[in-house]
């Protein structure tokens, strides 16, 4: 099977977008989340240091409209794709 030369859209690029989009800060995001949510929790998925849980996905899905779905599966192409790129470089 082939691989593509360009990564997938990431989560993180995903969410920037979002966000930007609704004119919501990471800060505020993480204020509509509530509960255990912080700017710097947010700001480490934006940032791609940090990954969603199914949980955390229908956290996000209630905030911003984006089925939980949507967002995991953004996650699972663009880790497969690096893994796929890890595997031809290695």
């Amino acid at each position: 099977m082939g691989s593509r030369k360009d990564a997938p859209l990431s989560l993180g690029e995903m969410l920037k977008k979002e966000l930007e989009k609704k004119r919501i800060s990471q800060k505020s995001l993480a204020e509509n989340l509530g509960g255990s949510w912080t700017a710097p929790k947010v700001s480490e998925i934006v940032s791609g240091k940090r990954g969603l849980t199914i949980r955390s996905a229908l956290d996000i899905e209630e905030i911003l409209e984006i089925p939980a779905e949507n967002l995991l599966k953004c996650q699972m192409e663009n880790k497969l794709w690096e893994e796929r790129k890890r595997r031809e470089d290695g």
